[in-house]
């Protein structure tokens, strides 16, 4: 049963197209693919998006009936309509950024500029990086189809990252991928709308420090193919209501952003800290979760440049405690 799949990795790899009486074949033997090890499926799997043919190969796998018995999760999209800055239902909208991953990763320096492009490459480097890029791409949006609802008028699919996230997760243990790996391809599905909002915010005001450090710390170093990943998602949408410099306006952000992590994020983490859990306890403050809210609060406002010293350190979470607590009883002190 696995050379229903092979043929098209076959063809995947080394360019020629399948024969007739061959996908005859392939159909007529449907769903013998469920005899065959997870393990063995995933590796075709993995040739195939690793290609140069992957997206057209994904999609003849789609119009043959392959890609229902390999990625039933991907096929729940068929069919599922979007808003109009889309022309494509969900699935083929995960094929468009498959291929449009592909496009970009070959040379991401003309669609993010020549500063950026060192940062994108070395990313790059990393095969597994790669191969996590392409497989984000084709399964960014797997959580829509159980997201999807209407609010005046207009399609919405609100929390499908999350969702998406957790599908991904669920597919990777069906098809025996590493722990590490299902959770790092989960983590880019997880953030790829993050980029897009904070585009929608950077059209009204200036992207500040704080929130450059926030997406610093939760995609880590993964930033570089979280926006591949956003660059595909947008060229992967064509519908007439998205904006049309969509493109070069997640270019900027991220020229934005990784200028602040360059200049401000890294010499702030790489520098001496300003204050520490000892002092925290030594101002008398109890042990707990507090000191995580306390500790990242004193670096934001350090790459903010609101603080540079450890006495202005001691000041700020003084007054970060004083407003967190608000109208609340006074947090405990020790004695």
């Amino acid at each position: 049963p696995l050379r229903r799949l092979r043929a098209f990795r076959f063809a995947a790899d080394l360019g020629f197209a399948v024969e007739p009486a061959t996908l005859a074949a392939v159909a007529a033997d449907r769903g013998s693919l469920a005899r065959v090890a997870a393990e063995r499926i995933a590796a075709e799997l993995d040739h195939i998006l690793a290609s140069g043919r992957a997206a057209e190969t994904v999609a003849a796998m789609r119009d043959h009936g392959l890609l229902s018995e390999t990625l039933p999760e991907l096929c729940r999209g068929a069919g599922v309509r979007q808003p109009d800055s889309h022309h494509l239902d969900v699935l083929d909208h995960g094929i468009a950024a498959l291929e449009a991953a592909v496009r970009v990763a070959a040379g991401p320096g003309a669609w993010f500029g020549p500063a950026a492009e060192k940062e994108m490459a070395a990313w790059l480097a990393n095969g597994r990086n790669r191969e996590r890029l392409r497989w984000a791409a084709l399964l960014h949006d797997l959580g829509k189809p159980a997201c999807q609802g209407m609010k005046n008028g207009r399609i919405t699919f609100y929390d499908h990252d999350r969702a998406g996230a957790e599908a991904v997760e669920a597919l990777g243990r069906r098809l025996r991928w590493s722990r590490r790996r299902a959770r790092a391809t989960a983590r880019l599905v997880r953030l790829h709308m993050w980029p897009f909002h904070l585009n929608n915010a950077a059209r009204k005001t200036t992207i500040r420090p704080r929130a450059c450090l926030k997406l610093h710390r939760a995609a880590g170093d993964d930033l570089p193919g979280l926006f591949l990943l956003a660059m595909a998602d947008s060229l992967a949408g064509r519908g007439p209501g998205r904006p049309e410099e969509i493109e070069a306006e997640i270019a900027a952000l991220y020229q934005r952003i990784a200028a602040v992590v360059r200049e401000r994020i890294r010499p702030a983490q790489a520098a001496p800290p300003l204050i520490t859990g000892h002092d925290l306890k030594d101002m008398g403050i109890p042990p707990g979760p507090v000191y995580r809210e306390i500790l990242d609060a004193v670096e934001e406002a350090r790459v903010a440049g609101e603080i540079g010293t450890s006495r202005e350190a001691a000041g700020f979470v003084e007054e970060f405690l004083r407003r967190r607590e608000g109208a609340r009883a006074p947090l405990a002190r020790q004695t």
